[in-house]
């Protein structure tokens, strides 16, 4: 019998009677014992395990009771007579079944503005920190809810940036900036906006971005609006506002996908997700720019704006690039047991790819700094400029073969991929 168990219990059979420590007859400890037997017996009648009176059969539960108080309500712990440990607490009545008898959360009350639950997160965090792991648990293991058998995985597959590459801060500055001086340029935006520094931390990935609405905001996994994280600009926009909107917290699939089942373009979607790192840097410069637009009451149009930043921070990535490979120390952090892993995939005879959408001169010098001069021995095959994720849906671009000397594309057809060569895919 256990808390879980015992709890469904409990909401199943309401009418099951449970103990109140308060009551002055529950004063004499024998009185209690034999009372609180008798609750437990009416439990277990519903599931056909009768205790016995004697206290030693099979289904049997012994009880010791002791009386516990947290947060000023009186609890009693049911313990098992062959365990010292802890089942379950019983609170009275009362307890269960008034909201307005028990406190909402470890504050005492419902939680109702932003301060609050940043200090319910902090008073849970603390507690869980506090908790001692036993002695034969390895604080920085990997736990998964799936087991899975890597001995069963024959091939091991890699992304390049912010994967084998991890990038420092600075990165995210160096493209901020290239795209704002772009917007500058080339698209004749204000030049105050030369003034607008890049805010680390502002926005992170997953985040989501209303095109049509000039939004930024936070979706969960049942794709509902998360209140309190909406923005226009650098302001946080009130609930009130968003519901008005919005009409509704949970969003239609259509409005936030960006492609259809069949991998199509929708026209209905209206939203974009920061799906990678590079885009996070993108999406202060979007920020930075509506809000400049919004406090010096300059009309624009949301979806317009949107699509000059994005084509303008996308075509400064290979000035970036360029920049990078003068000195990838300054931008890529080392990592000194990479060959290793990599050479300890190879003698277990796993096959390693590498794709990535990065060009294969950029992708050299890091991997360089990173596995040697020779790093690409590591891979079966390696593939540049996949322009993913169509690289994983297109079928109708086929993939052609790069000359390093000539730094440009083979013409003869490719039927198998070969190791120590560079591929990459045709760009339409």
């Amino acid at each position: 019998m256990n808390i879980l168990s015992l709890c469904y219990w409990r909401m199943c059979y309401s009418n099951c009677s449970l103990l109140c420590v308060k009551n002055p007859e529950y004063k004499n400890k024998t009185l209690l014992n034999q009372t609180l037997q008798g609750s437990v017996n009416n439990i277990l009648k519903y599931k056909n395990l009768q205790t016995s009176a004697s206290g030693s059969p099979r289904n049997t539960i012994g009880i010791n009771v002791k009386r516990y108080y947290h947060e000023n309500l009186p609890q009693i712990v049911i313990r098992r007579a062959w365990s010292s440990t802890p089942q379950i607490f019983y609170r009275k009545p009362n307890d269960f079944g008034n909201a307005a008898s028990r406190p909402q959360t470890r504050l005492g009350y419902k939680p109702k503005s932003l301060e609050d639950f940043d200090l319910l997160y902090k008073m849970t965090k603390d507690k869980f920190i506090s908790k001692k792991l036993p002695k034969d648990v390895n604080p920085c293991g990997v736990f998964a809810n799936n087991e899975l058998d890597l001995e069963e995985v024959d091939v091991y597959g890699f992304d390049y940036d912010y994967t084998l590459a991890c990038y420092k801060p600075n990165l995210h500055d160096l493209l901020y900036n290239l795209g704002r001086d772009r917007l500058i340029k080339r698209f004749k935006y204000p030049e105050n906006i030369s003034q607008l520094e890049y805010i680390p931390g502002f926005a992170v990935r997953g985040l989501h971005y209303d095109i049509e609405k000039g939004l930024l905001l936070k979706l969960d996994s049942f794709l509902q609006i998360q209140l309190g994280s909406v923005y226009r600009g650098l302001t946080k926009i009130p609930d009130v506002e968003v519901l008005k909107l919005y009409k509704n917290r949970i969003l239609p699939i259509a409005y936030v996908e960006g492609q259809s089942k069949n991998y199509q373009p929708n026209a209905k979607a209206k939203m974009v997700q920061l799906a990678d790192l590079f885009s996070v840097p993108e999406m202060c410069l979007l920020c930075n720019v509506a809000e400049y637009f919004e406090k010096n009451h300059i009309d624009y149009n949301p979806e317009i704006l949107f699509h000059d930043i994005k084509a303008s921070v996308q075509s400064c990535h290979p000035v970036m690039h360029e920049i990078v490979m003068k000195d990838v120390g300054e931008y890529i952090e080392r990592n000194s047991m990479l060959p290793a892993y990599f050479q300890k995939l190879v003698n277990a005879g796993k096959k390693l790819f590498l794709v990535t959408n990065s060009p294969f001169a950029f992708v050299n010098r890091g991997m360089t700094l990173l596995a040697g001069e020779k790093w690409r021995e590591y891979f079966d095959v390696i593939i540049v400029k996949a322009r993913k994720p169509k690289f994983f849906t297109d079928e109708s671009r086929p993939i052609r073969l790069y000359d390093e000397k000539t730094n440009s594309n083979v013409w003869d057809r490719v039927s198998r991929l070969d190791k120590g060569k560079i591929y990459y895919e045709v760009k339409w």
